[in-house]
């Protein structure tokens, strides 16, 4: 099973832990998430070079002379580092096994995005958030390979299938994938081409009638006003800007991704 950490900043008015961070875990039913909230001076911690922490510390040893300053510095280098170590050992002692070990980090901590979580559009985490999509009719923007694996799977409980994308994006695969359905399913999907340009920031409207939205088109703009009232959004990229896009605007659907889940369980984590 694979684990998600998710590092997010622990906020001042919230109970700050001594050690630096605090941890709660969950199991979802392919994964298992452990939030991780950092305090603002185990983030500094991190993320900063002694060079850096000892800067800002620098009023604090401006009364010493020069020799003595020397030793100060060296002693609070050494504390410095045994500090990061333990911080970092105790972190790290939540990893699973590396292999399925992946990171993702709220803004502003980055020290982790070398392990960043990348597999949005993994075959076994769109099927996932698809879970979410109860309706019988669908809308796909963009193209992505997981479509040959994923789609074929709910073609039976389709009463339609629409494609928004740019022609660009419209390649043999896919032009295989919609023979298949239409051979083996007898679906036959619609497809509309969007300016190249103006993609999917200009999305006409996406039909009369509520629909599943499978969001491949890696566009934090795109015209949420498009989809028909109480459609179901799933964003398989969780692009942050866009669900706050959905939110400011007060667009009439139900929005999904990942990451909205793992937010989620953390506003549930600090409000506990």
């Amino acid at each position: 099973m694979d684990t998600i950490l998710y590092f997010y900043p622990i906020r001042q008015e919230e109970s700050q832990p001594a050690s630096g961070f605090c941890r709660k875990e969950y199991r979802f039913p392919i994964y298992r998430l452990i939030k991780v909230g950092l305090t603002k001076d185990a983030i500094s911690l991190l993320q900063e070079s002694f060079e850096e922490a000892a800067e800002r510390e620098s009023a604090a040893l401006s009364g010493f002379s020069g020799f003595l300053s020397f030793f100060a510095r060296r002693k609070r280098k050494k504390e410095w580092e045994k500090q990061r170590e333990e911080l970092l050992h105790d972190i790290f002692e939540l990893w699973g096994e590396p292999c399925s070990s992946f990171c993702v980090c709220q803004s502003p901590i980055t020290y982790f995005n070398k392990w960043q979580f990348t597999d949005y559009r993994e075959a076994k985490w769109v099927d996932y958030l698809i879970q979410n999509g109860i309706l019988f009719r669908y809308v796909v923007l963009g193209n992505a390979p997981c479509l040959w694996e994923v789609l074929p799977k709910y073609a039976k409980r389709m009463k339609s299938l629409r494609f928004f994308l740019r022609e660009s994006e419209f390649n043999e695969e896919l032009q295989e994938l919609l023979e298949f359905l239409f051979e083996e399913y007898g679906l036959a999907a619609d497809i509309h081409f969007l300016e190249e340009t103006a993609g999917y920031k200009k999305l006409p409207l996406l039909g009369n009638m509520p629909c599943n939205i499978w969001d491949f088109s890696g566009d934090e703009k795109a015209f949420g006003e498009a989809a028909p009232p109480d459609s179901i959004w799933l964003d398989f990229d969780g692009l942050e800007e866009k669900r706050r896009r959905f939110e400011l605007r007060r667009v009439r659907v139900h929005y999904f991704s990942l990451v909205k889940e793992w937010k989620t369980a953390i506003q549930f984590c600090t409000e506990s």
